[in-house]
């Protein structure tokens, strides 16, 4: 997994969280950064804050759709939920959408949906 937000504290309880799931979890502070390792790394997911400095994560979502062969599912995370934006996210390349603060259950489901179907591919 590769964890990406601009927010320190963020990227830890997201990381402990998907510890508990068994998950091996990478992190970046921002879409640059997360371009850099997905150009690098095979993830199985990712985790991606929007709004972010440097580089957002809408644009981070476009650059790895455009530059990574076999990209990985990346899912919004963000404390933005208006519909509007979880259709700004779908239009990007995102998958999915959770909203911040992000709670196990959730999270779950996410895992649930876009690592049991990449297994099935």
């Amino acid at each position: 997994m590769l964890v990406v937000d601009d927010d320190a504290v963020n990227r830890m309880v997201l990381t402990k969280q998907l510890e508990q799931f068994g998950c091996r979890v990478e992190s970046a502070q921002n879409g640059a950064e997360a371009v850099a390792l997905a150009r690098l790394h095979h993830y199985d997911l990712v985790l991606m804050d929007c709004r972010m400095p440097v580089m957002d994560g809408d644009s981070a979502t476009r650059e790895i759709r455009r530059t990574v062969t076999k990209a990985p599912p990346i899912v919004a995370i963000t404390a933005n939920t208006t519909i509007e934006d979880r259709e700004a996210c779908t239009a990007e390349g995102m998958v999915d959408f959770v909203s911040k603060p992000v709670r196990k259950p959730e999270l779950q489901r996410v895992l649930r949906r876009w690592l049991q179907s990449r297994s099935e591919a």
